[in-house]
């Protein structure tokens, strides 16, 4: 694992407005991944790690403000955001992940782990209509022109999250509200 970020810290408005604004990158090799284990073996799950990593960099942006900075009564407001970007690299091959249960769906998986994707992206047929018995049509692989073919349909990775925090003290009183 490598990691490495930069950042800076800031006070404004004699210390009622502060911040910071940090920059990171963190790598993770040989990832631990749980493979269907081949039968006849004892138990169901074989633990190995996998030829890859995973990007994870991003900006992560806070900001407090002190509202009221009385002795008594007190009022900050504190926000943040990040940006994320996750990324698997080098992958030589797909690990197929993420299977989905139900009528038809034997054997179907949907968040297979592929180089150049997020973590857990979802990969699904592509819905093209139905034909005229009211079945659904899925685009088909041209390499078999009989499987659907699974495209990329996005990540559960948020790429953005924030928060926002008020805190209200009143003597030994305080009140957070997130």
């Amino acid at each position: 694992m490598t990691s490495y970020g930069v950042g800076i810290d800031f006070g404004l408005m004699k210390g009622r407005l502060s911040g910071t604004v940090d920059y990171f990158n963190k790598t993770t090799n040989n990832l631990l991944f749980a493979l269907s284990a081949a039968m006849p073996e004892v138990a169901t799950t074989k633990w190995s790690n996998l030829d890859a990593s995973v990007v994870n960099q991003g900006v992560e942006v806070t900001l407090n403000y002190d509202v009221l900075a009385g002795k008594k009564l007190s009022w900050n407001i504190s926000a943040n955001a990040t940006v994320l970007n996750n990324k698997l690299e080098k992958l030589n091959n797909t690990v197929m992940t993420g299977s989905v249960f139900g009528q038809g769906l034997t054997g179907a998986y949907v968040q297979p782990l592929k180089a150049g994707y997020a973590l857990y992206s979802f990969f699904v047929p592509e819905f093209q209509g139905f034909d005229s018995k009211g079945e659904s049509v899925f685009k088909l692989d041209p390499k078999d022109n009989k499987t659907p073919l699974q495209v990329y349909a996005g990540s559960p990775i948020p790429t953005f999250t924030w928060g926002l925090n008020n805190t209200l003290a009143y003597g030994s009183f305080i009140v957070t509200g997130k």
